[in-house]
């Protein structure tokens, strides 16, 4: 079994009822009725709560046939998303983007399968959590994670600390992470 497949198969029963009724209807309520595109989606519990017609895409073969097996919509893929241009109105991508060294194609593939106007929430650790996982190649804060994003085509809308509203619980609490709301600029 791969190592990160078994990681997120670990997730506790406080973890699991922490997202079933408090990440992911939080994050279902910042999207609007139309579906929504999970990037690296993982086991797929995002899409238990997004709206019909919701997929996932995830670049782990194991990931990909768990969550089939569990009647999600999940698809494996590579670098390049399997999609059109503009075929997404949202899209969600949480704790991804800090398992990447250079984000900037993975951007740029957000981007162009969202339509003008999109949306796009990010999920990001705060330090503590950053520092708990080796497979983390590059930390962002609220400011780096703003001029990332406007640098590749995204403008800020709102953002949000979770499971507490204050940016000072991830200095020591690793389940507090940064969700971010953009536009696509396309």
């Amino acid at each position: 079994m791969n190592s990160y497949h078994a990681y997120l198969l670990k997730t506790s029963r406080l973890g699991t009822f922490y997202r079933k009724y408090f990440l992911f209807p939080w994050l279902s309520s910042k999207l609007g009725c139309y579906p929504a595109l999970d990037v690296g989606t993982g086991l797929g519990d995002l899409l238990d709560f997004l709206p019909l017609g919701s997929q996932g895409i995830d670049i782990n073969q194991e990931n990909v046939n768990y969550a089939k097996s569990l009647g999600r919509d999940v698809v494996l893929t590579s670098s390049v998303f399997p999609f059109s241009e503009s075929t997404w109105r949202q899209v969600v991508s949480d704790q991804v983007l800090e398992h990447l060294m250079d984000p900037v194609s993975f951007l740029s593939e957000v981007r162009r399968v969202l339509i003008p106007g999109g949306i796009f929430i990010v999920g990001i650790p705060c330090y503590s959590g950053y520092l708990r996982d080796p497979d983390h190649k590059r930390f962002y804060d609220l400011n780096s994670l703003k001029i990332l994003m406007h640098d590749n085509g995204f403008a800020f809308k709102s953002h949000h600390f979770f499971p507490f509203p204050f940016s000072f619980f991830g200095r020591f609490m690793r389940q507090q992470s940064l969700y971010a709301i953009f536009v696509s600029l396309n």
